[in-house]
């Protein structure tokens, strides 16, 4: 505004009027409010700080407003420098932009970082497409640069409607709307408004369409792993992950569930067991730490006599080997955790040959599916479980009746009276 002034283009009586409305302009989205303590505040949301946000305070009105002001400047000046600098760069290759967008996540959990880098990595490092998309100033990329990449990645990995969905959100309208944000491009530069998803959609495969027997585990593959169990437990008393397969089997419990049950979360009294924490893995720092179960809402699952007879026998087995600790699952050397857990079941599949999927997670499935074959309600499923009834419905219930019980429902449905 100053050179304007100084070079004629406006008059200062001009640029006083601006700057007035402007000021107006910054108070009114930012309003001011007197607390009890007659200490005048603003809130300055989308700011760095707390929560993103910044509080403002001061005893007078008016000072407080000048402090609004100033900082907002101070804002727009520190933002406008950062755009500026991006927007001067020569070259601005793709994996650069990519980078940014995720720098701007704050993830609250790393462990999604590192799960996004991965798929980064498999997009971009592992594809013919990606891997020219990636070191391409990101200016220079069009509509059908983004659609080739999509349908090789779908061809490639069998994606899912879904997971297609997801990858084009994440790798192209997210990173582009981040360098619009950047101004290092304009929004009508944007090649996503000119992506015609159908082209590499077509090629998804649909969600749902593997057949049953490939998302559950199946009542001849359920006695080979039973058998394995068995023989675990003859080779190795004191063999934790073994133990923790069959309580899988009856509670349908997740991984990190196992690993994180301790002894306390277990009402014998009542015939309860509380899931109220989760072990996890923590990728970039390679450790374990107890946190919130997934969704972050506790649950209570009965305890049969079948769960009562195991756990017995597991605090049995821990004594006489001198194991015994908070968890469920200690060891001599503290704890199994989530991933010796996982890759038990997966360990077997591998020394068994068993083609059909027999993960922690394929048991989930199995155990909700035998109990929607037998009528009970979904949200008792989904409560058992822990998942809402939408997803427990679309994701875990698959058809278990075989076709003579199918032929006896026909029947009783199809009689002419």
């Amino acid at each position: 505004m100053n050179n304007a002034v100084s070079s004629g283009i406006i008059s200062p009586e001009a640029a006083q009027a601006i700057m007035r409305l402007r000021r107006e302009a910054i108070l009114k989205q930012y309003p001011q409010t007197q607390g009890t303590d007659g200490t005048w505040h603003a809130v300055i949301r989308f700011a760095p700080g707390k929560d993103g946000r910044k509080v403002l305070r001061r005893k007078e009105l008016a000072d407080l407003q000048d402090d609004i002001v100033n900082f907002i400047d101070r804002l727009k000046n520190t933002d406008n420098k950062k755009k500026s600098q991006l927007k001067d760069i020569e070259f601005y290759p793709y994996h650069d932009a990519f980078e940014r967008w995720l720098a701007g996540q704050n993830y609250k959990n790393t462990n999604t970082e590192a799960r996004n880098r991965r798929e980064y990595r498999r997009f971009f490092d592992k594809l013919q497409q990606g891997r020219k998309i990636a070191v391409m100033d990101i200016r220079e990329i069009i509509a059908s640069d983004i659609e080739r990449v999509m349908s090789e990645a779908i061809r490639e990995y069998n994606l899912t409607t879904r997971k297609s969905g997801e990858d084009y959100n994440m790798f192209f309208k997210a990173v582009f709307t981040q360098a619009i944000a950047d101004r290092v491009i304009s929004p009508e530069q944007n090649p996503c408004l000119f992506v015609l998803q159908n082209r590499f959609m077509q090629y998804s495969a649909t969600e749902g369409n593997k057949p049953d027997e490939e998302r559950i585990i199946l009542p001849a593959t359920e006695k080979i792993i039973a058998e394995a169990i068995r023989k675990d437990h003859e080779k190795d008393e004191s063999y934790m992950p073994a133990y923790a397969a069959e309580l899988s089997a009856l509670t349908a419990m997740r991984s990190g569930e196992l690993a994180g049950l301790w002894w306390k979360n277990i009402d014998f009294e009542n015939g309860v067991l509380n899931i109220v924490q989760s072990q996890k893995h923590d990728e970039t720092k390679k450790t374990y730490y107890i946190s919130e179960v997934k969704n972050k809402k506790p649950r209570q699952i009965p305890m049969t006599d079948d769960i009562r007879e195991l756990l017995l026998r597991i605090r049995s087995v821990q004594e006489k080997y001198g194991k015994s600790g908070d968890y469920v699952f200690s060891t001599k050397d503290g704890f199994n955790n989530v991933k010796q857990i996982s890759d038990y079941m997966q360990n077997k599949k591998v020394q068994y040959k068993i083609q059909q999927p027999i993960s922690i997670h394929a048991q989930r499935r199995t155990i909700n599916s035998r109990m929607a074959s037998q009528g009970v309600a979904d949200v008792i499923r989904a409560s058992i479980l822990g998942h809402t009834t939408r997803v427990n419905l679309n994701n875990y219930t698959n058809d278990m009746t075989s076709m003579y019980e199918k032929q006896k429902v026909l029947a009783s449905v199809g009689q002419i009276c």
